[in-house]
C-alpha cells in the first residue's frame, strides 16, 4: 500500500530538495566563488596602489616645481605608475603588500625594487 503524503509533508519534502540542491550548488561552485572574490580583491588593491602612486608622484614633481597636470608630465607619471602596478602584480601579491612595513629596510627594498625596474623602462 502506497503511503500518501499530506500537503504539509509535500511542502517539507520540496523545501528539503531545494535546500539540498542549493547546498550542492554552493559546494561544487566554491572554487569559482573564491576565485571571483580574489580577482575583485586584487583589482581593488592594485587600483588603489595606482591611485596612491599617481598622487605621490604628482606631489613629488610639484615639490620640484614641475606642474603635474602638464600633459607630458602627466603621461610620464601615469606610465610610471602603470609600470609599478604591473611589476607589483608579479612580485608583490596583495597578502604580502598589505603587511609590508614601509618603514623597515625590507619593505623599503621591495618598493625600491619596483621603482627601479620602472625608472629603467621610462628612461
Amino acid at each position: 500500500m502506497a503511503a500518501k503524503l499530506t500537503t504539509s509533508r509535500m511542502i517539507i519534502v520540496a523545501v528539503l530538495v531545494v535546500l539540498f540542491g542549493a547546498v550542492f550548488f554552493v559546494v561544487f561552485n566554491m572554487d569559482s566563488f573564491i576565485e571571483g572574490f580574489r580577482k575583485g580583491r586584487d583589482a581593488a588593491y592594485y587600483g588603489q596602489m595606482r591611485s596612491n602612486c599617481v598622487s605621490s608622484a604628482g606631489a613629488s614633481v610639484k615639490a620640484q616645481g614641475v606642474d603635474p597636470a602638464a600633459p607630458e608630465t602627466k603621461q610620464k607619471i601615469e606610465g610610471y605608475c602603470d609600470c609599478i602596478v604591473v611589476e607589483a602584480q608579479t612580485k608583490l601579491p596583495p597578502s604580502e603588500g598589505a603587511s609590508l612595513d614601509l618603514n623597515s629596510s625590507e619593505g623599503n627594498a621591495k618598493v625600491m625594487q619596483l621603482a627601479n625596474a620602472c625608472m629603467g623602462k621610462l628612461q
